[in-house]
């Protein structure tokens, strides 16, 4: 490879590459400004694939076929999106065309392969993109069927970074271009690092990083970027990213839509568990909070449900996503819905155990179901030998949430403090125990695998689900990690912006002849009395919201939240109430929200958040919490993971 560090022979580097592995290079003269296409390609790809349709569409509109077939085609882009007409074509005339051959996942269908065959990748260098004579130009243009679907503005570290590649996409491209609007993604390269967007919005463009690690490794004689071309850009790579992951997703702040293209990370989980997995054999994912963890529980949901075996027969007859984080239950129920391509194929169990037992015994779909039914999934899938099932688990370990045990379920009906505040952390721990002996019972299965995805594994989920290596140690099929979250800006250092408050305790000995003195319990019983005061509420409730009012409100132009976690959902509820009470005193200009579920039972009355928050019946929490009014969310400390 040439030791030229130049941009230009970066680009040139990137182009020779592509043509070498399947990709034909076009001149920027064929690029037609007026249509944002690559007219030659398109017609090549329909008059070679389609030859019926196209003699039947010429025959109905004559001379004017051609100018008919891009009117429609351009129309539909502009209504649909580039990824609708990729994947669904469309039909003009009482003729339907296809603009794009996914790549087949079994060989039942011989002709579908050599219809994959035909589809035409391209890339272009220096292309000219506005209506006039001297026009900006961009770098790279990937195209597929002549339709553009990746941009690509290229720098070199030395002279000036991947950020000048950032920082010309949002302020000297105009998004209101419409190669901008087709394009699914738009790349800022350097040869060390790598940004991507997926919507210009000018200064308000949102870059996300698209890099292996904190710092992309070392490639000997290539470029450390280099796996944007040599996996990314590779044809059948590009294909299972158009056919598989990239979806359109609504965005309540902006009140339109995106497409959403994997981060790295996510793609390289989702490929490399898709390659590896098979019933019998179990996964441990560590990804930390900001990871986008969700969207990878759904690619991964819809890849395993399509993933075939050399004799064409699924892998896995039924997909199982399992999650005890009831905050996010509907969000990640909504992401794998999101992905849904065809009607029927996700299908939630929010009812009865016999939905479900119906669903594990005839369906082959997705299900997304909640950790309180996991018993019950594990006894139908120890009755049913014959089928296949992926169990994928969000947050496989949940010292916050401990899922199975008698005494969690106690926490969910407590009608006082005094009985909440007789489970502490160590009757959490034998929840998760008991959760995990649970499933041991049922890890060797053949029939069976678990995918356990969690933030933070114990010991114990590691040796359960973890990959073991020649020294017996066992680690995380694939790592996302909280440091790298953090480097990249998806979550906070907490160690750099807290302050602790001590609270402080003196046992006096009453009895000096008593040679028993068992020191945790007496604590915990000390703490239980002095937490469940009024007055210690109020205090704390006070400390809290004159540092939130002193040190924190005015941030970010007095948009800054702030999240109070509780000890239970009671303890929500009298925070909630205490928070209120002061807010309203002082006059502040800000309200709260408390989340949790169910209902609370305290003082004759029943609580639901519904009835503590001040918001429309039909507007979610997570909508409102959005909106200016509302600046505190009160949470029991099972609804911290995952919080956005």
């Amino acid at each position: 490879m040439t030791t030229d560090t130049t941009e230009k022979a970066f680009q040139n580097d990137i182009i020779n590459f592509l043509v070498e592995t399947g990709y034909c290079k076009r001149n920027n003269s064929n690029y037609q400004k007026s249509t944002c296409l690559d007219i030659e390609i398109i017609l090549r790809f329909i008059q070679n694939t389609q030859v019926k349709e196209w003699n039947k569409f010429r025959n109905f509109y004559c001379k004017e076929a051609e100018k008919k077939f891009f009117y429609r085609l351009i129309n539909e882009l502009n209504k649909k999106g580039t990824i609708h007409v990729l994947r669904n074509g469309f039909k003009e005339a009482g003729c339907s065309f296809q603009l794009f051959y996914p790549q087949p996942n079994n060989n039942m269908n011989p002709d579908f392969f050599e219809k994959y065959q035909n589809n035409i990748f391209s890339v272009m260098d220096e292309v000219g993109y506005e209506q006039k004579e001297k026009s900006k130009r961009l770098d790279l243009v990937i195209f597929v069927n002549g339709i553009p679907v990746i941009s690509i503005e290229l720098k070199d570290t030395f002279s000036q970074g991947v950020e000048k590649a950032r920082d010309q996409y949002m302020n000297d491209r105009d998004p209101r271009e419409k190669i901008f609007q087709y394009c699914l993604v738009h790349f800022a390269v350097s040869d060390e690092k790598i940004l991507m967007s997926t919507k210009l919005r000018g200064n308000n463009t949102e870059f996300l990083p698209f890099n292996k690690g904190i710092d992309n490794p070392v490639v000997p004689d290539d470029y450390k970027t280099s796996y944007l071309y040599r996996e990314i850009l590779k044809t059948e790579n590009l294909a299972k990213l158009i056919s598989h992951f990239i979806y359109i997703e609504r965005e309540e702040r902006y009140g339109e839509t995106r497409p959403i293209f994997p981060r790295y990370h996510q793609w390289d989980c989702v490929n490399k568990l898709l390659l590896d997995s098979l019933p019998g054999k179990n996964y441990l994912i560590e990804h930390s909070a900001g990871s986008g963890k969700s969207k990878t529980i759904a690619w991964l949901a819809h890849g395993l449900i399509k993933k075939f075996d050399e004799f064409d027969q699924r892998v896995y007859d039924m997909v199982i996503v399992v999650s005890d984080r009831k905050v996010i239950d509907k969000q990640l129920q909504e992401q794998v819905q999101a992905i849904e391509r065809k009607k029927g194929v996700v299908e939630n169990i929010d009812k009865k155990s016999s939905q479900l037992r119906e669903a594990m015994k005839t369906g082959s779909n997705i299900v997304v179901s909640t950790i309180q039914k996991f018993p019950y999934i594990l006894e139908e899938v120890k009755d049913l030998p014959e089928r296949k099932y992926a169990v994928i688990i969000d947050e496989a370990h949940s010292s916050q949430s401990g899922t199975l045990s008698r005494k969690m379920r106690q926490v969910l009906t407590s009608q006082s403090l005094d009985e909440v505040e007789k489970i502490e952390k160590e009757d959490m721990d034998e929840a998760d125990e008991e959760l995990l002996n649970e499933i041991q019972s049922y890890k060797y299965m053949d029939n069976l695998s678990f995918f356990a995805f969690t933030a933070t594994p114990k010991g114990k989920t590691l040796e359960m689900f973890g990959t073991k290596n020649e020294y017996g140690e066992f680690y995380p099929f694939h790592c996302y990690t909280m440091k790298q979250a953090i480097k990249e800006g998806f979550i906070l250092d907490v160690l750099q912006n807290y302050l602790t408050y001590k609270t402080y305790f003196n046992l006096v000995k009453q009895v000096q002849n008593d040679p028993v003195f068992k020191e945790k319990k007496a604590k915990r019983l000390l703490r239980n009395f002095v937490e469940k005061q009024p007055v210690v509420i109020s205090k704390k409730t006070q400390i809290m919201l004159d540092h939130f009012v002193a040190s924190t409100y005015h941030k970010i132009g007095q948009k800054a939240k702030a999240m109070v976690i509780t000890r239970s959902r009671l303890h929500a509820v009298l925070y909630k109430k205490e928070f209120d009470k002061m807010i309203s005193s002082e006059g502040y200009p800000f309200k709260t929200l408390v989340a949790y579920t169910g209902v609370i039972n305290h003082q004759g009355k029943e609580i639901t958040e519904n009835s503590l928050n001040d918001i429309p019946r039909q507007k979610s929490i997570k909508s409102a919490f959005e909106e200016d009014t509302y600046h505190i969310l009160i949470v029991a400390n099972k609804f911290q993971t995952g919080f956005d």
